[in-house]
C-alpha cells in the first residue's frame, strides 16, 4: 500500500452528548484525515461542527438520540477507490448486533462494507466476504445494551481493493490506547459465497 495513494478514514459513533477528551481530540487533530464517518447518536450539534472540521469529507447518519437535527438520514453510502460503503446506526437491526441482519441490511445497498454502531462495542467481522465494523463508543457510556463499555474508535486506511481496520480502546482515566489491527481485501463478487463468517 502506496503512503501517497491510502485514504485515511476516522470513523465514530455514539458520543451520547459527551464532551470528546482533550487527549482524543489531540489524536484526530495530527492526523491528516481524508475522511470522517459518524454513525449517529453524536448528540448535539457541537459535536457535529467539531468532526465536520476535521476533514472536507464528513458524513454523518441519524442515531435514535439525535433529536436535535430532523435532516440527518438513516442511511448514507458513499464510494472509496473499490470498496462501497454502507453507513447506519445500526438500532434498525433487529436483533440487535446480529451479523444475518446486518448482512440482510447491508444487501440492500449493495455494499462491501457496512459501518454501523448504537451497541457500544467495537467488533469486525466478514461474512461472503463482506465486511461489517463497529467502532464501539467514544463516550463509553452505557446504553440499554451493555452497562459496561470502553470506549474507542476506529481507522481505515483504503488503497484501491485493500484495506486495514485499527481499532482503538481507550484506557479509563489515562491516555493510553490499545491498538488492534484487522487488514481486509474487497473481493471479486464471483469469490464472495465462498467465504464463511470470520472475525477480530
Amino acid at each position: 500500500m502506496s503512503s501517497n495513494s491510502y485514504k485515511l478514514i476516522l470513523v465514530v459513533s455514539d458520543l451520547s452528548n459527551s464532551e470528546i477528551p482533550s487527549h482524543v481530540k489531540e489524536m484526530f487533530s495530527t492526523a491528516k484525515l481524508n475522511y470522517v464517518i459518524c454513525l449517529g447518536n453524536v448528540g448535539n450539534k457541537n459535536n457535529v461542527n467539531y468532526l465536520k472540521s476535521l476533514s472536507n469529507n464528513f458524513y454523518i447518519v441519524y442515531g435514535d438520540k439525535d433529536d436535535f437535527d430532523d435532516n440527518l438520514k438513516e442511511v448514507e453510502t458513499l464510494k472509496i477507490d473499490s470498496f462501497t460503503i454502507g453507513i447506519i446506526n445500526g438500532f434498525q437491526v433487529v436483533p440487535w448486533r446480529d451479523l444475518y441482519s446486518l448482512s440482510s441490511i447491508r444487501s440492500k445497498f449493495n455494499c462491501d462494507i457496512l459501518l454501523h454502531g448504537f451497541t457500544g462495542i467495537q467488533s469486525f467481522q466478514t461474512l461472503n466476504g463482506k465486511h461489517y465494523l463497529n467502532p464501539g463508543s467514544l463516550s463509553g457510556n452505557a446504553n440499554r445494551i451493555n452497562t459496561s463499555i470502553t470506549p474507542g474508535f476506529m481507522v481505515l486506511l483504503i488503497d484501491n481493493d485493500y484495506g486495514v481496520c485499527y481499532k482503538y480502546e481507550l484506557k479509563e482515566n489515562s491516555k493510553k490506547v490499545n491498538i488492534l489491527k484487522s487488514e481486509f481485501k474487497k473481493l471479486p463478487d464471483e469469490e464472495d459465497n465462498n467465504k464463511n463468517v470470520e472475525e477480530d
